[in-house]
């Protein structure tokens, strides 16, 4: 049940340490939830704990309510996901990283350690087509659709792939 999901950076963690060739990711980490210098910090310690087998699977989310307690307008999750993830891109780039966004704002400052993986750990976009599909080929490295809703996944994955070719991807 949704009420009883683990906390994933917590059991990425635990996971990582008694296996050795397995990825580990996350099925979805919703960035708007939690400051994205923290998040970056999390990731970038999944990423060394795994020896370079994590994968960060995002989402925009879903729940209105759940927003609201978080401070975030339902409206604008979605730029400020990507807001956020352009920023933890800087961190995990940059040796000082800074950023000025129209949601995200952090002076420059230094945060270590950085992943393992080069430029950073792939980040696969969730949500369903062709939304989500967009935002994967915008600035994720995959997409982790949604299945059981009105299309099949597998049905539109030659779009997807289309989408991706005309984008340069």
């Amino acid at each position: 049940p949704y009420g009883t999901i683990a906390d994933c950076t917590v059991l990425g963690g635990a996971v990582s340490q008694i296996t050795k060739r397995i990825q580990i990711g996350t099925s979805v980490i919703v960035p708007i939830f939690s400051h994205p210098v923290r998040v970056a910090e999390q990731v970038a310690m999944l990423d060394q704990l795994s020896e370079g087998r994590f994968i960060f699977g995002v989402g925009g989310g879903w729940n209105e309510e759940e927003m609201a307690n978080h401070g975030t307008a339902f409206a604008t999750r979605f730029k400020l996901m990507r807001e956020r993830i352009q920023a933890m891109k800087q961190i995990w780039t940059q040796s000082t990283a800074a950023f000025d966004g129209e949601f995200v704002k952090f002076e420059p400052m230094m945060q270590w350690p950085k992943p393992i993986q080069k430029p950073y750990p792939p980040i696969v976009v969730g949500g369903a087509f062709p939304h989500a599909a967009r935002r994967a080929i915008a600035y994720g490295d995959g997409w982790i659709p949604i299945g059981g809703r009105e299309l099949d996944p597998l049905e539109v994955l030659p779009q997807f792939r289309q989408m991706a070719k005309d984008a340069g991807r």
